[in-house]
């Protein structure tokens, strides 16, 4: 009767990451860019965010932009207080903004219309980040609550 192989699991690597905790990116002159460029850039800024920051990391920059942007003490601690489950996207654009990324670019949205195969408008990234803010803010309430 033969032994049977045992196989060793294989250790998966975590991406590595930069430790500089901040990107090389800057928005300066970006009223002189074409809409064109913005586009690349602003892909290329996000790109570099994700792969640099993990999720846990951006949350900061999300409770930084609520508090640059009015929202009170305690929308702010329920929001803290909310999972951190799918918050990468809206750290990455918390992350922008607050780097000086416009909020619109009129530019940006004329490139956009020219493409084929898009549909839609570019909407200020700050309409959909408080959308998302929103949904933190009642995540964070329903944990308080309990």
């Amino acid at each position: 009767m033969a032994i049977p192989k045992t196989t060793r699991k294989k250790k998966t690597r975590a991406p590595v990451r930069r430790k500089s905790g901040q990107t090389s990116f800057s928005f300066d002159g970006w009223e002189n860019w074409s809409g064109e460029e913005f586009h690349r850039k602003q892909q290329a800024a996000r790109q570099d965010i994700y792969q640099e920051y993990k999720a846990t990391d951006l949350v900061q920059d999300i409770y930084y932009w609520m508090k640059e942007n009015g929202y009170d003490k305690k929308d702010i601690a329920a929001a803290k207080k909310a999972p951190n489950h799918g918050v990468h996207t809206l750290g990455i654009s918390c992350k922008l903004i607050n780097m000086g990324m416009p909020d619109y670019n009129p530019k940006h949205d004329e490139y956009w219309q020219s493409l084929a195969g898009t549909s839609g408008t570019i909407k200020p990234t700050s309409e959909w980040i408080k959308k998302k803010v929103a949904e933190l803010i009642e995540k964070g309430k329903v944990v308080v609550r309990s």
